[in-house]
């Protein structure tokens, strides 16, 4: 019986580039039709999976029987591939899985090539993972703060205006702490603690390592935000409470007194007014500010700290440091050129507030003191970052 946990090493690097290419060719033509045939039905689940391999292998020309005269190296990467694009279709993984078990059992002599095949299969989620958390490049996330301050100065209303700043807040916060978006977008007004150095503590509630850590909490030290924060925290009681629901007036409390998928829609929003792809969504910012800190030399030690992360071999799933200089250069010329007005729109959403000197940070006594930070605040350029 094979086993699925151990799979064989099998050395792709043997397949020709020109093999190479003509796989990925034909997969391309076979997307369409896995995904029509991965749809249920009450045939047994191990004759299905076999014939969507059938199927995969036919847009080559070739057979299961042909498998035997092919090298080595030819049918590991035919193997491999055929899980690559079940993937991008989102066949169920068990008709995957089952299609492997059928071959291997009807072809015996095709055991060995499988393994490469096996392995991709147990990194299933992985992917599921990585395509989830999509990073958001830098200049992206200045982009979207951007249109967020925009939004806030054209508001109409006072109480609209104050829910786009808090919206603001959460995302700066978000980005600028390693918080996952459920943490962010939760956090209570009590949260915030104005220590005398002029930093902020931020306790969070319900973290999803709190089995191991107990209670958490973030340290915020970037000047721009703890400018920021002070101004929209200062201003929330000068505010209407929320209306609606009695669901909001219970989020009173909260920086942003909406639900997560309000805010996720907000999110949405505002990409769109962005310029970006719908790839980005709220975990893209942990994702995104994770690798930009990486990018700008920050020790990985120190991410994982600040970002609470139990291991580094979790961290290494958010670090896509290729994945995000590749988002970075399909940014369109209006997400850059949103970046580029960041500091300005920033400093016309302080002259909203009265008495928001740079150097006030806390209630009256509190006086700002820089403080170390690792990596640079949103409102630095990206160029002069990197």
């Amino acid at each position: 019986m094979q086993r699925r946990g151990k799979p064989s090493q099998s050395n792709t690097s043997l397949f020709s580039q020109g093999e190479v290419s003509a796989v990925d060719k034909a997969v391309s033509g076979v997307r369409p039709r896995l995904r029509d045939l991965a749809k249920p039905t009450n045939a047994h689940r191990s004759s299905q999976g076999f014939r969507l391999f059938e199927s995969f292998l036919t847009t080559f020309g070739l057979g299961v029987g042909d498998l035997h005269t092919l090298p080595s190296p030819r049918v590991v990467a035919l193997a491999s591939s055929f899980v690559e694009v079940s993937f991008e279709q989102e066949v169920p993984l068990d008709l995957v899985q089952a299609a492997l078990t059928a071959l291997g059992k009807r072809h015996a002599r095709l055991r060995d090539c499988l393994g490469e095949a096996w392995r991709f299969c147990s990194e299933w989620k992985t992917w599921r993972g990585v395509r989830h958390r999509a990073p958001l490049p830098a200049a992206a996330a200045q982009a979207m703060l951007a249109v967020v301050f925009s939004f806030a100065a054209q508001s109409k209303s006072v109480q609209q205006r104050q829910h786009w700043l808090e919206f603001g807040l959460v995302f700066w916060i978000t980005w600028a702490a390693f918080l996952r978006p459920g943490e962010g977008a939760v956090l209570q007004v009590e949260d915030f603690r104005f220590s005398l150095n002029g930093c902020i503590s931020v306790f969070i509630r319900n973290p999803k390592t709190r089995r191991y850590c107990g209670s958490q909490a973030v340290l915020v030290t970037d000047p721009a935000l703890l400018r920021y924060c002070r101004c929209v925290l200062g201003s929330r009681s000068n505010s209407p409470a929320p209306s609606g629901s009695a669901e909001n007036a219970a989020r009173a409390g909260q920086v942003f007194p909406f639900s997560y998928a309000v805010f996720s829609s907000r999110f949405a929003s505002v990409r769109l007014a962005a310029g970006l792809p719908s790839i980005f969504t709220p975990a893209s910012l942990r994702a995104g500010s994770a690798t930009y800190a990486l990018q700008c030399n920050t020790e990985v030690a120190r991410i994982r700290l600040a970002g609470r992360w139990l291991s580094e071999r979790t961290l290494l799933i958010y670090l896509q440091s290729a994945l995000s200089v590749v988002h970075a250069d399909e940014l369109s010329a209006k997400t850059l050129g949103l970046s580029l007005l960041l500091p300005r729109g920033f400093e016309n959403v302080m002259s909203l507030f009265p008495n928001s000197g740079p150097t006030s940070v806390g209630p009256g006594r509190y006086r700002f003191v820089p403080c170390d930070q690792p990596w640079p605040s949103l409102l630095t350029p990206v160029v002069a970052a990197m």
